[in-house]
């Protein structure tokens, strides 16, 4: 074999090749009225192309254990408790689940040590849906929701996600929706100048620098190291996703920021992108895409 085919052969290497992992920025579901911070998503939505599946995992679902995989073939959109115009009424995107991937997924959760269960009953809340919608828009790729640890550390959010990280190589993208700040108490809905308040400027920063570096120790870390936390993060369920995502970090894997920025003050939207250092890893290769359904035959 002559050295332009090895070459060749390690690009093709099914190994080789990753679905990027992503953290969105959601607190509530007002952050759709930044146009810039839509117009962000659904550039990454046509760069990446559709992914084979969708994993989320979203600041609304924790549970005690066993986690469960929701594994409804066409889940309901469930309502989302700060969202007074129902968004299941405005998409026009239908909700497609895919119970084999719930049962994959379940089953490597189970292989980690961290017993899993489907449940064919449950939908998607809107935490998981409308930023995947917002990505994606019409385009109908099968998404699946998986509960984070009830009352469970930092590690136990990066064990989830290392688990599923074998997804990724299957074409699959991994989703945290949450919020580096969100202290609800302290938003301010009159602000329209987008300005956010100094001590959430301040640990969004460092969460940034943190990132940046992949410095997952000091974030594991962050109620203790980050400035200002016991305002910006009072309660640990919206940075929850984001430990997920980087739980599922592979070797090479680099931090890409998609948006930044701040609604009502201390609503931190900040959206970034786990992804592997080659170029061709902003787009998904073929082999790894959603591929289209049969035409099926006219009767």
């Amino acid at each position: 074999m002559n050295t332009s085919d090895s070459q060749e052969q390690r690009v093709l290497n099914p190994k080789s090749m990753r679905a990027p992992a992503l953290f969105v920025g959601f607190p509530s579901p007002d952050a759709a009225s930044d146009a810039d911070y839509v117009q962000a998503l659904r550039r990454l939505g046509v760069q990446l192309r559709k992914p084979r599946g969708i994993v989320v995992a979203t600041a609304r679902w924790h549970t005690v254990r066993p986690l469960r995989v929701t594994g409804h073939p066409e889940p309901p959109l469930l309502p989302h408790p700060d969202d007074h115009r129902p968004w299941a009424s405005r998409t026009q995107a239908r909700c497609v689940g895919q119970p084999g991937l719930a049962a994959r997924a379940a089953d490597l959760l189970g292989g980690a040590g961290l017993p899993a269960v489907v449940d064919a009953s449950r939908g998607l809340d809107a935490a998981s849906w409308m930023p995947v919608s917002l990505v994606f828009g019409r385009s109908e790729v099968p998404t699946i929701e998986v509960s984070l640890p009830a009352g469970g550390s930092p590690g136990d959010m990066m064990a989830v996600g290392a688990a599923l990280a074998p997804l990724r190589s299957e074409g699959v993208l991994l989703v945290g929706s949450g919020a580096v700040v969100c202290n609800p108490h302290r938003a301010r809905p009159d602000r329209g100048d987008g300005l956010p308040e100094s001590w959430a400027r301040a640990f969004d920063d460092w969460v940034s620098a943190c990132l940046e570096t992949l410095d997952v120790e000091a974030l594991a870390d962050y109620r203790r190291r980050g400035p200002h936390a016991h305002i910006s993060a009072p309660t640990p369920e919206f940075l929850d996703p984001l430990l997920f995502v980087l739980g599922a970090r592979m070797p090479g894997d680099r931090i890409v920021t998609l948006f930044e920025g701040f609604h009502a003050g201390s609503l931190s939207l900040r959206t970034c992108l786990l992804v592997g250092r080659r170029k061709t890893d902003l787009r998904l290769p073929d082999e790894l895409t959603l591929r289209p359904a049969p035409l099926r035959a006219a009767r």
